[in-house]
């Protein structure tokens, strides 16, 4: 998982440089971040694929990009690293822990 702090024009580059790449799909998230997901092949495992997904949580000037990229099936573990990041995008008083 990488996330990164920017510009909020820079984060509207990254995401949309992201979603060019083709087949991302929307998913359900808290309310005030946006998340989307794709798959493909993995090149580390033969016949294997790759979840990725890219979420954004825009501030006043900058936004958060959280992107996480896992083999499929995607392990319990990392499901859970990728809800509890949701949570501490949205400031969720339960979310604790480490950032990543």
């Amino acid at each position: 998982m990488r996330v990164r702090r920017v510009a909020a024009d820079e984060a509207e580059r990254q995401r949309n440089a992201w979603l060019s790449a083709g087949d991302a799909k929307l998913i359900d998230t808290p309310a005030g971040v946006h998340a989307w997901e794709r798959r493909r092949p993995d090149v580390s495992i033969p016949g294997g694929f790759r979840r990725l997904r890219l979420a954004v949580a825009m501030r006043d000037t900058e936004a958060v990009l959280v992107y996480w990229s896992v083999p499929e099936p995607p392990p319990p573990r990392e499901e859970e690293r990728w809800n509890s990041m949701l949570a501490r995008l949205t400031g969720h008083a339960g979310a604790t822990g480490w950032l990543v």
